[in-house]
């Protein structure tokens, strides 16, 4: 039986000087303003590149919650205060949005990501965080919506709000081309590492996914836990 092993794994910000601020909010997007931003955009830049755009025309991410950062907390996301701050504001908004059900937000093509100020703004003293809710749309891309509505994952989910695999163990939302999908989800009380989630899988999954290859991911929820979820053909 062959496994292939996708992960799920937060970008590392760089390590960025706290500055005393007037208002450390300054700047930061509102919650529910949306952004046109691509994934590869998205999963590289630290800020966001752009400015919002209506949420009925074409949009890929949206804000889901705001705050400021204490500043004696770098906006560092190899920081652990910080990582720990981030979660603490961004896992209750996103159940909020999206319904508590942790293992039914795992399985979809939901994701998230966070940004903070610009180089300029932070010399001018901002220091926030905002967090984003985007879809995976194929294997490069977000998908794209004119609504601003963002569906709970706690309803029958339609195709293109769920986890699927193609051949090559890409993730992608399950309207498009793909070979895998979820056939079972774990929660972890565990940080995440590789290694762990890939000594759980090869004990877990097989129960599950049947004969012949399969998948995995693991999706971190924060500083002590993860989502595990075996992917068959």
């Amino acid at each position: 039986m062959r496994n292939v092993a996708v992960t799920v794994t937060l970008m590392v910000l760089a390590a960025l000087p706290a500055t005393a601020a007037a208002d450390p909010l300054a700047g930061a997007p509102r919650v529910n303003q949306c952004f046109n931003v691509q994934l590869s955009a998205a999963n590289s830049s630290a800020s966001l590149p752009r400015g919002p755009v209506s949420c009925a025309t074409k949009h890929t991410l949206k804000v889901v919650a705001r705050a400021a950062v204490p500043s004696d907390i770098p906006l560092d996301g190899s920081n652990a205060r910080f990582r720990n701050f981030v979660s603490s504001k961004c896992r209750p908004a996103i159940k909020l949005v999206l319904g508590n059900n942790t293992i039914r937000y795992a399985e979809s093509a939901y994701d998230n990501w966070i940004f903070i100020p610009t180089a300029a703004q932070r010399a001018a003293g901002s220091h926030w965080v905002i967090c984003t809710l985007g879809v995976q749309g194929g294997v490069t891309t977000l998908a794209t919506s004119t609504t601003g509505r963002l569906t709970k994952v706690t309803t029958t989910l339609p195709q293109r709000l769920r986890m699927c695999g193609t051949h090559y163990a890409q993730r992608v939302n399950c309207a498009q081309p793909h070979m895998f999908h979820v056939a079972k989800s774990k929660l972890v009380y565990s940080a995440y590492s590789y290694t762990r989630a890939s000594r759980i899988s090869s004990s877990f999954c097989p129960r599950y996914v049947g004969t012949g290859s399969y998948m995995w991911l693991g999706r971190g929820l924060g500083p002590n836990s993860f989502v595990l979820t075996c992917l068959r053909r």
